[in-house]
């Protein structure tokens, strides 16, 4: 976990290359009663492995105090089906694939932020957010 401040708004970003990664990400996200928003950034590389069918596994049913998730990534569509699928609101779900993209539309408010990356998409993710 790494907790920085982007643009005046403070970010705090996982690794998640598992379903117990992206659990354990969404237990501490869901620990914090701040309002919040969440970029979720899955690939489907090489070393990332082509199968996404883990992000079946993630425990999206109870997202605390979260007013807008956004998904990038190569699978950017599939995370953004999982969260539906879990309840969550779809008029609050914005698919990017194009990560530069994803990243200024996150920055439009001052909520605070949550970013999951899985393996690939964590460097590229970084960079995108200034660091």
């Amino acid at each position: 976990m790494e907790e920085v401040e982007i643009k005046g708004v403070p970010t705090i970003i996982n690794l998640a290359k598992n379903p117990t990664g992206a659990n354990v990400s969404l237990r501490i996200l869901n620990e914090d009663d701040d309002e919040k928003e969440l970029l979720f950034v899955l690939n489907d590389n090489i070393a990332d492995g082509f199968d996404v069918s883990w992000i079946w596994d993630i425990n999206f049913n109870t997202l605390n105090n979260v007013s807008r998730i956004i998904t990038s990534g190569t699978r950017c569509y599939d995370i953004a089906i999982r969260i539906k699928t879990a309840g969550f609101d779809p008029d609050k779900i914005e698919p990017y694939l194009n990560l530069d993209e994803a990243v200024k539309k996150l920055y439009k408010t001052n909520t605070k932020k949550y970013v999951i990356a899985n393996y690939t998409s964590l460097q590229p993710t970084r960079h995108a957010l200034g660091l």
